[in-house]
């Protein structure tokens, strides 16, 4: 376009600011012209326009870059050329959002007419740890978007000389974070996620005192491993601390500053050096602290992912490599692990055999698939195509009507009770979650973040045949946590199993996330009645399963658990033709008190094992249902060592149709509830089938028969319904 299109007001302006210098129609120009407007179409004043060459981000300095009082500018630049554009608007109330365009071709005379929506302005102060002003100019603000993670252009956002930062963004949802620019600052980084910004906003901010991580990254060869990325996870939390400047230079050194904590590091490799990631497990960092890397050469895992309908490539699908030979398996560290525009992948893992699980997007309804025992010993491609799925969304709330966020929705097939991976599998900021699954049954978990004190949530048998919408209230509980230890201020004891049963009925209620960690703490959700805790160690730590209760909780509970020692009773469980009996649980009772066990169920081999404390003890032998064994009874056992106990199961003669039918007329009503009653106050078996007076009267399926049983039966008999368990079974 020719100069002599411009108006001749614009004509003006730049005469003007370019101080002299004269224009003809006949010469050649590079200019950028235009209108700033807001949304209601009034031009915006003294909006500055920056200039940086695209290819070496090298500022251009030009005259004439400020809007007039209508909106108008027109700038001379000294050359044709691709340049990166930033409009900076001021930051005040009412104003509008800055923006950036990146790698604009100007040739002649351009036009471009920008429209920006009202902004907020988000102001404070930045303190150090003692509630000082930070005065030193090196703390950057970045803003992103909570929900997409896409970055606010927010120019001029580190704090000035008074410890003051003022910006204008764009409202909603936001992530903000705060970390200095200096390297090596005793100041750490600080984010705050999910600020909702819907108004002019004022957040003064204290910048944690921080210790400084450093170290160097070399390859096999002792050469330096450049621009690898280091991240910083709380090992509590597990959220991702803010770390700039995190990669490593042409050294292979790095040098960063976090808070004092424990955390569980990751370093990420570039692809094209080849080379595997690293993640570290709960490394405490209380002081400086130098930590050196030495990182292994790998092998190309690489492919490209399409929709098995039509054949188009399929973007931005999360490819996770995980060791299944590892215990527990072990996600690795795969940068680059998300497929590009045309579908294609690619990561560096070690040699061995991984399990692929491929996420697509929800936005694409396709679900996402995995494949196992996948061998890679040398560079491997993997071409993968993805079915069309089915969308089951819905927004999960408290019982008070609030939205739960950052909660966890796992769905495992009814049939098979393996899980099935998809993306979307946490709900958003407002309790919001989509995922994608293949048709089929599901039995769909729910559990909140244990912080909001809700119940976990299981839901079975749910039909996922076409796009379905299911929201969920999650009820009300407390927690109850505490740390395990081997006996009375002995060491802790990480993966011990803890189960919560409901007093009244026996009832286990359903507790994802209940192992104790490494730390020996554990964490659980229930709900305000009396429940049995029941804490099950690994049989390999020679430790007794032991139970405490928990009687009417109105508040969190603080309960530290001491594991006794005890002795290993093992053996082999046997059917009638020495045939090795499968699934058969064993049951201890001291007295008349129920001991739980750990394990104690018999693999396909037939062998079972658990460990109990010295003492005797009444041993029950509970085979599976449908496996047409009866039970069997050892009424007096003395353990006072490692003791084997071999048993051979007899063919069922129990003939009662349905547990808690206590007068056999295969129905539960009334009448057995007042027969239960007689036999759980005198302690005497069914009179009506004395060949399985345990199995029929133990309603609630606790291992003994008592009041219990009664209230089981009650709400049974009365909702009209039958005992869920088969009577010849546990």
């Amino acid at each position: 376009m020719k100069l002599k299109l411009l108006h001749l007001g614009q004509m003006l302006f730049l005469g003007c600011v370019l101080g002299g210098v004269s224009f003809t129609t006949n010469v050649s120009a590079q200019i950028l012209t235009g209108k700033v407007t807001n949304t209601n179409a009034i031009g915006v004043a003294n909006v500055q326009l920056d200039f940086f060459e695209t290819s070496t981000g090298t500022p251009v300095v030009v005259a004439g870059n400020i809007t007039d009082a209508n909106g108008n500018y027109g700038v001379l630049l000294p050359a044709n050329g691709i340049y990166d554009v930033e409009f900076v608007t001021p930051v005040i109330p009412g104003g509008v959002a800055p923006v950036r365009y990146a790698a604009l071709n100007i040739t002649g005379t351009v036009t471009l007419n920008v429209t920006r929506p009202f902004g907020k302005v988000l102001t404070g102060f930045v303190r150090d740890s003692l509630g000082a002003l930070i005065l030193t100019k090196d703390i950057d603000l970045d803003v992103s978007d909570a929900l997409t993670g896409v970055l606010d252009f927010t120019p001029n956002d580190n704090s000035r000389s008074d410890g003051h930062y003022a910006v204008i963004i764009t409202p909603g949802l936001k992530t903000l974070g705060f970390a200095p620019t200096v390297v090596g600052s005793r100041h750490a980084a600080v984010s705050f996620r999910n600020v909702n910004i819907l108004n002019d906003t004022t957040i003064d901010v204290s910048m944690p005192a921080g210790v400084v991580v450093s170290g160097r990254i070399l390859d096999q060869s002792f050469q330096p491993a450049r621009n690898v990325d280091l991240d910083f996870d709380s090992s509590a939390t597990k959220v991702r601390i803010t770390t700039p400047n995190d990669n490593t230079d042409n050294n292979g050194d790095y040098i960063v500053t976090v808070p004092r904590g424990v955390y569980d590091i990751t370093i990420e490799p570039r692809v094209a050096d080849r080379l595997v990631g690293q993640r570290r497990y709960l490394v405490p960092i209380n002081r400086d602290t130098v930590i050196d890397w030495s990182v292994l050469t790998g092998w190309s895992l690489s492919g490209t992912v399409t929709r098995l309908s039509g054949g188009a490539p399929v973007q931005t699908c999360d490819i996770d490599v995980v060791d299944t030979i590892s215990v527990p398996p072990v996600k690795l560290v795969t940068p680059g692990d998300k497929t590009s525009a045309t579908g294609f992948y690619e990561v560096i893992v070690p040699a061995g055999f991984f399990d692929l699980h491929y996420q697509p997007p929800v936005s694409t309804h396709l679900a996402s698939v995995n494949l196992h025992a996948i061998h890679v010993g040398q560079d491997t491609v993997v071409n993968l195509t993805l079915p069309s799925g089915i969308l089951l969304n819905g927004t999960i709330t408290s019982g008070s009507g609030a939205l739960v966020a950052d909660a966890d929705i796992d769905a495992l097939n009814s049939v098979s009770k393996a899980t099935v991976l998809a993306a979307g599998d946490k709900t958003n900021f407002f309790g919001q979650y989509a995922m994608v699954l293949p048709p089929a049954s599901y039995d769909l978990e729910f559990e909140a973040p244990k912080s909001r004190r809700l119940q976990a949530k299981k839901l079975l048998s749910q039909a996922v045949f076409s796009d379905r919408t299911l929201s969920v209230v999650l009820d009300t509980g407390l927690s109850v946590s505490g740390i395990v230890r081997a006996g009375i201020g002995g060491p802790v004891v990480d993966s011990v199993d803890v189960d919560a049963l409901i007093q009244s009925s026996g009832a286990n209620t359903f507790q994802p996330g209940d192992m104790s960690d490494s730390l020996g703490a554990y964490q659980i959700i229930i709900g305000f009645v009396s429940h049995t805790l029941v804490f099950r160690p690994l049989v390999s730590t020679r430790l007794a399963a032991q139970s405490i209760t928990v009687s009417n909780p109105s508040t969190d509970q603080l309960r530290d658990v001491n594991l006794a020692g005890g002795f290993r009773v093992s053996g082999t469980v046997t059917g009638p033709t020495s045939a090795p009996a499968a699934g058969v649980e064993l049951r201890a009772d001291a007295g008349v008190v129920w001991v739980p066990t750990s394990d104690g169920i018999s693999q396909a081999s037939g062998a079972y094992e658990t460990i109990l404390t010295a003492g005797t003890y009444k041993l029950r032998y509970f085979p599976p249902a449908g496996s047409g064994l009866g039970t069997l009874e050892l009424p007096s056992v003395t353990i006072s060592k490692d003791t084997t106990i071999n048993v051979q199961l007899s063919v069922s003669t129990c003939s009662c149709p349905h547990q808690g039918d206590v007068n056999t007329d295969a129905s539960i009503d009334v009448f057995d509830v007042i027969g239960m009653i007689g036999i759980a106050f005198s302690g005497d078996p069914d009179p009506q089938d004395p060949a399985c007076p345990i199995t029929r009267c133990d309603a609630n399926n606790d291992g003994s028969t008592d009041v219990f049983d009664v209230i089981y039966l009650i709400a049974t008999a009365f909702s009209g319904g039958l005992a869920p368990v088969n009577p010849c079974s546990p």
